[in-house]
């Protein structure tokens, strides 16, 4: 399950839209929506792709794309 609220604070602190995490990536920004807001899961590729578009850890990817729960 994606934490949602971790990914857009993490876009935000990174000056990235989800135009623009789009095109760096090549997902749909409506494919990226659905992601992000848990209707629909990432890839492992799309997950590896995220990461290095905005330079994630390895702990941050964890939160962010394989949180057990969400609030």
């Amino acid at each position: 399950m994606t934490n949602t609220k971790k990914f857009k604070a993490v876009m935000t602190e990174k000056g990235m839209t989800l135009a623009k995490l789009s095109e760096e990536t090549g997902i749909s920004v409506a494919s990226l929506s659905y992601k992000v807001n848990n209707h629909r899961q990432f890839s492992a590729r799309e997950i590896s792709t995220i990461q290095a578009v905005l330079g994630l850890t390895a702990t941050e990817r964890d939160a962010i794309f394989f949180a057990g729960e969400v609030e």
